[in-house]
């Protein structure tokens, strides 16, 4: 696929984001099985940071993780000292960015928020655009699969579903602004590809019989 080409990568941030998201997804699936592991949470708070400093989109991760919390009844957790620890962990190891912005009049911020929110007159094509590529990105097997058993799954599997629905669900929403590059939601594939697996593997009879 072109997002796991070698070429594709060398030029982009988009390889040590997939690296330290994936990481955090794993830390963040382990807090949510087991939530005396406190000390993970600051785990996840460098490896976020570490994210941040890869490219900007790592942000995402911290909405779908609440949702992921909310939707398994653990929002709880959050008044404890721990995740809190993590997030200043986080800010730590992001301050060099923030330095340098404040340095720079806010230059890659402002950048950032200009390429992917900036107000333009709207062109139906972006949406339609954003869909088809994402679709064939992915693959229609897969992203078919993963709709499939994200649907069925939705409360079985919230992290995953989550996961894979949150950095897509905010690209479609920002392509009705501007124009959205198709490896942008990349955060999304492993959880979308971990869905399709999960749901061939468990559904794979009634596949066999459809």
């Amino acid at each position: 696929g072109p997002l796991t080409g070698i070429g594709s990568f060398v030029i982009t941030p988009d390889l040590p984001l997939m690296i330290f998201w994936g990481f955090a997804l794993l830390v963040f699936s382990e807090i949510s099985k087991d939530s005396d592991r406190r000390s993970l949470w600051l785990v996840l708070g460098a490896v976020f940071g570490l994210g941040m400093l890869s490219k900007y989109t790592m942000v995402l991760f911290a909405p779908a993780a609440l949702i992921v919390l909310y939707r398994e009844k653990k929002l709880y957790l959050l008044k404890t000292p721990w995740p809190w620890m993590g997030g200043f962990l986080a800010l730590v190891t992001f301050l060099p960015v923030i330095i340098w912005n404040f340095q720079h009049d806010f230059a890659s911020f402002g950048f950032q928020a200009k390429h992917g929110l900036a107000q333009q007159n709207f062109d139906y094509k972006w949406p339609i655009q954003y869909v088809l590529g994402q679709w064939g990105l992915l693959n229609p097997i897969v992203a078919g699969v993963a709709t499939f058993v994200g649907w069925n799954l939705r409360r079985e599997k919230p992290l995953l579903v989550w996961f894979a629905l949150f950095p897509l669900l905010f690209f479609f929403l920002t392509s009705f602004r501007a124009r959205v590059e198709p490896n942008w939601p990349v955060t999304a594939y492993p959880a979308v590809v971990a869905l399709s697996l999960y749901g061939l593997e468990r559904y794979k009879n009634w596949f066999k019989g459809a």
